[in-house]
């Protein structure tokens, strides 16, 4: 197939007919996908040694974005009873929010093993965010919080400069005017919104039992040396679930995985975190939790892939992880605000987390009803 022209290439105005190339035919519950538009002409390597170098690239950034995010929880402990006592539980949510798209460039390299990859991918924030929280309660009792920072900053700079030193673009480079048209066009799919909408609903919930674990079991009694081990055990609890999510996506469909495990997450806060008064009823839905909630940062690429032309996988990546972190960036603040006016009691910050949790379920479930009507053994 030779290569288009700018009339017919998704990033020009009118590359927007019939939903941009990623238009899709369901036959006996199976995806038939139309060759997209600018994609690459060659058959993807799916392994090599470059290829591999790839995923550990992206390994590597997701050790240092979404692992630190996962240790927040150490942190957030740290300043409600140290470093900023003083300040009011809503100011400490304003103080870190952070996203990475490094899998965008992963679709090139993988497209069988796409799923599996994504899960491996996935383990180096599972690993990050079960090391970190040791290393940094430790480092604070012994170095100080100032020296605990630089030594994290030096750790993070080591990975990234190996990231940067493998990471590789297979698809020649070819730059291309942009149109408001195609900066626009995500949200003129219908589709597409309901993707975003859901993964903003996922951050403002997600997060808070992620971040206010540790301090709501100091608050319940737990002693602080254990609790100060919770992020760590949710993130261990996370890791089957990110290395099989991608596993079984690639054979019943990222969007199938996704609708399941955000019913589990809603149901494992409501059902679970509210009445855990004990340390073991906070461990218990501590591992579950990491569990339900796991499988999210592996399938996140896979569902942006799954609806996107192939040049527009890394915009439209981008576009998913801004809005996600205004919801990540906010439902702190909100959930210490509700925690503050509840007279010490953490049943109304557990109530907001978990109902918005489960309202994440209509828009992943929206986004595949779309594609494929009521289907229930389609593969999405």
């Amino acid at each position: 197939m030779s290569r288009p022209t700018n009339k017919g290439h998704p990033l020009s105005p009118s590359g927007t007919t019939k939903d941009s190339s990623s238009e899709k035919t369901w036959v006996d519950g199976r995806r038939d996908e139309k060759e997209q538009l600018w994609a690459p002409t060659d058959v993807t390597p799916d392994g090599g040694l470059t290829a591999w170098l790839m995923v550990l690239d992206a390994w590597c950034v997701l050790f240092c974005s979404f692992g630190w995010i996962n240790s927040i929880g150490v942190f957030q402990a740290y300043y409600e009873h140290d470093l900023l006592h003083q300040y009011s539980r809503r100011s400490h949510g304003f103080h870190r929010c952070r996203y990475s798209s490094s899998t965008s460039s992963i679709p090139s390299w993988f497209n069988k093993k796409r799923g599996a990859v994504y899960g491996t991918v996935a383990s180096g924030s599972i690993i990050s965010g079960v090391t970190f929280p040791i290393i940094i309660s430790k480092l604070i009792l012994t170095v100080g919080f100032w020296w605990t920072m630089r030594v994290s900053a030096y750790m993070i700079l080591f990975l990234l400069i190996l990231a940067n030193l493998t990471i590789k673009s297979r698809v020649p480079p070819n730059p291309c005017k942009l149109f408001k048209e195609t900066l626009a066009r995500p949200f003129h799919e219908f589709k597409a919104v309901l993707l975003i909408v859901g993964f903003f609903i996922l951050t403002f919930s997600i997060f808070v039992p992620m971040n206010y674990l540790v301090s709501v079991a100091i608050g319940e009694g737990m002693g602080r040396n254990v609790a100060e081990h919770l992020v760590a055990i949710l993130n261990a609890g996370s890791l089957f679930s990110r290395l099989s999510a991608g596993i079984f996506a690639d054979k019943i469909g990222s969007y199938n995985i996704f609708v399941v495990v955000s019913y589990i997450a809603g149901i494992v806060v409501l059902a679970l975190w509210i009445p855990a008064m004990s340390n073991a009823g906070n461990i218990v839905f501590d591992i579950l939790f990491g569990f339900a909630t796991g499988a999210y940062v592996a399938l996140a690429p896979g569902l942006v892939v799954k609806l996107s032309p192939f040049a527009e996988i890394g915009y439209r990546t981008g576009l998913l992880f801004l809005f996600a972190s205004i919801g990540g960036l906010t439902t702190n603040p909100i959930a210490g605000a509700i925690w503050q006016h509840s007279n010490g009691s953490y049943t109304g910050m557990k109530v907001f987390s978990g109902r918005v949790l489960d309202c994440r379920v209509y828009p992943g479930s929206g986004v595949r009803l779309h594609q494929t009507g009521l289907k229930l053994k389609a593969i999405f």
